[in-house]
């Protein structure tokens, strides 16, 4: 169940104007609502448009995919240090992309550059 309300509001459109501007029925948008299938075509405009991760689900979607998922989030990762170097590196690395800035501890460092 999409939260297209919320992202409606947030954007200052009303279903029919969302509706014109994908090409389709407010109708659609209407099962989109009620839990109906969105075609990943018109999923990949609303991201474009501006839709937010969390407005695709309304409240009740986010806690039952939570809860059907709890048991495995709940299990224990292991990872060599080199995967968490690797991993932490990638991070780094994509925060200098974003422009920020980016101070890492000499030893995070040392195992980064092994990796």
């Amino acid at each position: 169940m999409m939260d297209v309300d919320k992202f409606l509001d947030r954007i200052g459109l009303n279903q029919s104007k969302l509706a014109e501007k994908l090409g389709i029925t407010p109708a659609s948008i209407t099962k989109w609502k009620k839990g109906g299938g969105v075609d990943l075509v018109y999923l990949d405009q609303l991201l474009k448009m501006g839709m937010k991760i969390e407005e695709m689900f309304t409240d009740e979607a986010w806690e039952a995919v939570k809860k059907f998922r709890a048991e495995e989030l709940r299990q224990e990762v292991e990872l060599s240090p080199e995967e968490c170097a690797q991993i932490v590196q990638a991070g780094i690395q994509m925060l200098k992309k974003e422009g920020r800035e980016v101070v890492v501890l000499r030893q995070v460092q040392d195992q980064a550059s092994k990796g």
